[in-house]
């Protein structure tokens, strides 16, 4: 490569002059990146950008998920003293109910024993009226003189009339 025509008149040593050549050269060359880097400096600008769009949708997410938790763990708390209501209610009836069928349970056995006392005294009384039919036609007075027990004289009365 030879220098340039100016370059040769001005210049007494030609390494000089490819010296000058190197040193443009090289300006070229941080030029050409420098203005490379200036475009990997803007496309890096605008990712970074867009980073922090990103970080910011993000946070905006959290805090509505925060809110929404806080939201949720409030209606769970309402919810869990509602099913807390609801099971003492449920084991008040529960109680309730079991006292219900063992008053159920007394009254049956008390009809039970009742339903049995009147089966015998209705066949004590139909043993008496017997008695009566058998002993005929007595007197009052013989009825009365023959009972030990008042009750027992009142009821032959009744049943004699």
């Amino acid at each position: 490569m030879s220098a340039p025509v100016g370059c040769q008149a001005a210049c007494s040593q030609p390494q000089s002059c490819r010296g000058w050549w190197v040193h443009l050269f090289t300006l070229a060359c941080i030029l050409f990146t420098h203005s490379g880097l200036a475009d990997d400096l803007a496309r890096r600008e605008q990712e970074l950008q867009q980073l922090r769009e990103r970080i910011a949708t993000i946070q905006d997410r959290i805090t509505q998920a925060r809110g929404e938790r806080s939201r949720l763990s409030r209606q769970l708390q309402k919810s869990e003293k509602s099913i807390g209501r609801i099971a003492r209610r449920l084991r008040t009836l529960r109680q309730q109910g079991r006292r219900v069928r063992q008053r159920i349970d007394e009254l049956q056995t008390r009809q039970r024993e009742q339903a049995a006392t009147l089966r015998r005294q209705r066949q004590l009384l139909a043993q008496q009226v017997r008695a009566a039919y058998v002993m005929g036609r007595q007197e009052r007075l013989r009825l009365v003189l023959d009972q030990d027990d008042p009750g027992e004289i009142s009821r032959l009365l009744t049943y004699y009339d």
